[in-house]
């Protein structure tokens, strides 16, 4: 299963790092605005104070024909870029220096006074300090657009490099997860392959040297002691099948040939021994098709096959089992579904679900087998009308020798029906789902989606 990098813990990481730095530079770009807007104002009062102290002292010596007088040098807003002067003549209205108009409105703006005015079309933003008097008011005053200027073109350069900053972060951040997902992803293929019942295989191990490295490495350490035990393991019961099953055939054999020449009064006891010899022969025989199944069984004897076919011989076989019970088999739909596995083990693992189905269901009941395709997916199972199983036990039925109290020493059976289903399903890579129906059991195999050569060959057929 692939791993979509924007949901990998490598991206959520790194983006963190990402988000962390950003908010780092952005606050370092605060500061500094900060910094810069403060040392701005700052300049604009030191030159306002210095001019005002001058205006001070001319309009205390000479008052308003000495500031009239030295306001001629401020004639145009527009031309001079310094510290400005305007006096009000309040008699006669009359305005000296560079403004064109009084500005109606001034606002206190920190320890300026803010206005605008419009010179040629233009509104310019100014700042300034007031002297006021009965017949004259001064302003001395500074343009303060080209600042503005400046603090936009410093919080849009600012904008472009948080930018910059946000998108080769997050760039960084996929590149980087890429290469380790890519990595996490080979080491994940090797564990899916084990999964499915692969034991020899092993992780790759990464060509740079690092965690993961070192993780693969004793990934693979263990995998190697597992396998041995699991060999050890299979052969053991391998050996103990094969080595009892001979004398168990032998005794089977010697019973048949004593039950010939005992008395009627003995043939009954003789009878029962050799019912319960073929049940352990029955039993060591499911324990070596196991055996076969998850050790020798492989995917080089699949082949092609339409499972309803197969669903219809397990039905046929098993109709004179289920009218000794009075048991309807029941078709409830079985289309054409064509399937790539090897057909004897699926064919034995449909017949084994059947069996259960007759064995656990009432009698003058009904049994229904159905497959049908959906979403590139074949479904087919069996559903009975018995008890069904709790859903403590769904897993537990599926272990070797597990059997449900309630059927014990009521039901013939080794607990091992179910165990080879669970081997031939992962040999075929299906999924396998119990639910209860209330009542009975409904016992479906999900295989999985079809290659697109045996899609369009069921598209034509259904």
């Amino acid at each position: 299963m692939r791993t979509n990098i924007l949901d990998s813990i490598a991206f959520q990481y790194a983006l963190f790092y990402v988000a962390v730095v950003t908010a780092l530079t952005f606050s370092l770009l605060i500061i500094g605005y900060g910094y810069v807007y403060y040392y701005e104002l700052e300049s604009y009062w030191a030159d306002l104070s210095k001019e005002y102290r001058i205006v001070s002292q001319i309009e205390a010596k000479e008052k308003m024909p000495g500031l009239i007088e030295y306001t001629y040098q401020y004639r145009d807003v527009q031309s001079v870029k310094e510290t400005l002067v305007s006096v009000l003549d309040k008699k006669t209205g009359e305005i000296y220096g560079a403004l064109p108009h009084w500005p109606l409105h001034l606002t206190k703006w920190f320890q300026f006074l803010s206005f605008n005015v419009e010179a040629n079309g233009v509104i310019q933003n100014f700042v300034g300090r007031e002297i006021k008097r009965d017949a004259y008011d001064v302003i001395v005053f500074v343009s303060i657009s080209d600042f503005f200027s400046r603090i936009k073109q410093i919080i849009l350069l600012a904008s472009q490099f948080m930018c910059g900053v946000i998108f080769f972060g997050v760039l960084g951040a996929c590149i980087i997860s890429r290469d380790l997902i890519s990595r996490v992803a080979k080491v994940n293929d090797g564990i899916d392959r084990i999964i499915k019942g692969n034991l020899s295989e092993r992780l790759p191990l990464p060509l740079r040297e690092g965690e993961l490295s070192m993780l693969a490495a004793n990934a693979n350490n263990m995998l190697e002691r597992i396998e041995k035990l699991l060999q050890s393991k299979r052969e053991f019961s391998n050996n103990i099948a094969h080595d009892l099953r001979t004398p168990l055939t032998r005794l089977r054999n010697n019973l048949e040939e004593l039950s010939s020449k005992v008395g009627k009064k003995n043939t009954d006891l003789v009878e029962s021994l050799i019912g319960e010899t073929d049940g352990l022969l029955s039993t060591f025989n499911a324990l070596l098709r196991i055996t076969n199944v998850e050790t020798e069984a492989s995917k080089e004897r699949f082949e092609e096959f339409d499972l309803a076919n197969l669903l219809t011989d397990v039905i046929e076989l098993y109709e004179p089992l289920a009218e000794e019970k009075h048991i309807h088999i029941n078709v409830a739909s079985v289309h054409s579904s064509f399937i790539k596995g090897d057909k004897n083990l699926l064919f034995q693992m449909f017949a084994n679900l059947l069996d259960n189905a007759i064995k656990y269901g009432p009698e003058h009941s009904t049994v229904r087998l159905y497959s049908f395709f959906k979403q590139d997916t074949i479904y087919a199972g069996v559903i009975d009308q018995g008890d069904g199983i709790s859903k403590d036990e769904q897993k537990k039925v599926f272990e070797s020798f597990y059997r449900i109290e309630s059927s014990r020493g009521l039901k013939p059976g080794n607990g091992l029906g179910l165990s080879l289903v669970s081997a031939v399903i992962d040999l075929h890579d299906a999924d396998i789902e119990l639910r209860n129906q209330m009542p009975g059991l409904n016992v479906e195999v999900r295989f999985k989606p079809l290659p697109a050569n045996m899609y369009r060959k069921y598209r034509r057929l259904n």
